[in-house]
């Protein structure tokens, strides 16, 4: 019995559509999506510019890379930000964990370099 609920539940797709109008469709929306990516790398790129001069100006100052108040408000502000903007709360923790201890790996270099 379970197995026919089981059975009678599956979807079959298919590995592609057999239809121009749909693949056409579907690769506008890819490239919007490619741009998108390489808009988001970008501005990753200028972020790590920033962090970079933020290692720079904490060993100037003998200030410690990781800053854990600062941590918890960022995680608390972009949480929210998240939250507003309808995002997966556990995509928008574990971006900006990775984001963050690259920063930290980063500025910790700057910092134990001559």
């Amino acid at each position: 019995a379970d197995l026919s609920k089981l059975l009678d539940k599956l979807v079959i797709r298919y590995q592609k559509a057999d239809n121009p109008e749909f693949e056409n469709r579907l690769e506008l929306l890819r490239n919007r999506i490619d741009s998108i990516d390489s808009e988001l790398l970008e501005i990753l790129a200028s972020r790590v510019e920033i962090v970079k001069q933020i290692g720079k100006y904490k060993k100037e100052h003998n200030v410690t890379a990781l800053q854990i108040n600062r941590w918890s408000q960022l995680m608390e502000s972009r949480i929210k930000l998240g939250q507003k903007l309808d995002l997966n709360e556990a995509l928008v923790k574990t971006f900006f964990q990775l984001i963050h201890e690259d920063s930290v790996r980063m500025q910790t270099e700057i910092m134990d370099s001559e």
